[in-house]
């Protein structure tokens, strides 16, 4: 079942501009937009069964609204606060709060086809094995793990760095005991292979991930804002290791 960037663009025009000053509507829709990307990289990556895939995505954003509104998936979400989770029961997605890094996810083992942990791992501050290992107890032992993060060598942080200029955050930002703190550890693509090889996964898939050249102006908005990412992508083309994200997709070697 395929997507089109103007299916995610009509989505986010009906259903994340229309949200209420608390729910941040005007951040969600930028972000939405921001990463295109991305959401196509999820929607690739999705298994094709012939009953509905069950889908957990671990860190709730309108996107996994967007991945509820498709017939062929049933989706669930943890999030670390409740923030979301009336907009989610209204959307039919099963919401539950967790907090990975102290918590067990709330299901029974084998319960999802398909986990969905993008933006997310560089923001942990436990060992990123704890958490890839509980989400291996969940998945079914066909199913299928996507890991996405930002790649530490992506061109700007190494322009960045070759100026002097650290690529990081404020430590004060980076190191918050609660609530969204910056990226604390980023990766890069032999990183994150290394990571879910040693918490017992098989790798399916391990690729550099960057905007599409055509789709930074298939519309004026997002040519207004991801326009400043078309000297990098042209780099990308050349060398991919200086894209932006880096994804692998996994399975488990073998169940515990």
């Amino acid at each position: 079942m395929r997507t089109s960037s103007q299916e995610i663009m009509r989505f986010v025009d009906h259903h994340v501009r229309s949200l209420q000053p608390q729910e941040m509507g005007d951040y969600w829709t930028r972000y939405m937009l921001q990463d295109l990307h991305r959401w196509h990289q999820v929607l690739r990556s999705l298994p094709t069964m012939k009953g509905p895939v069950d889908v957990l995505d671990i860190g709730t954003t309108p996107f996994t609204w967007f991945l509820a509104s498709r017939p062929d998936l049933c989706v669930a979400t943890v999030d670390r606060t409740t923030r979301y989770q009336a907009a989610c029961e209204q959307r039919g997605v099963a919401f539950q709060s967790c907090n990975l890094e102290q918590e067990a996810l709330p299901y029974a083992d084998a319960s999802f086809d398909f986990v969905v942990f993008d933006a997310v791992i560089e923001h942990l501050i436990v060992p990123p094995s704890e958490v890839l290992s509980e989400i291996r107890r969940v998945l079914r032992p066909s199913g299928e793990l996507l890991v996405g993060a930002p790649n530490f060598a992506r061109l700007p942080n190494r322009l960045r760095l070759a100026l002097g200029i650290t690529p990081l955050k404020d430590p004060e930002d980076q190191m918050l005991r609660d609530g969204c703190r910056a990226h604390v550890h980023e990766y890069t693509l032999a990183e994150l292979r290394k990571v879910v090889t040693r918490c017992g996964y098989r790798i399916l898939k391990a690729e550099w991930v960057q905007h599409s050249i055509i789709e930074l102006f298939s519309s004026r908005e997002l040519a207004r804002l991801q326009g400043k990412w078309l000297p990098f992508c042209f780099a990308g083309l050349v060398m991919p290791s200086l894209r932006q994200m880096v994804y692998v997709r996994c399975t488990p070697a073998s169940r515990p």
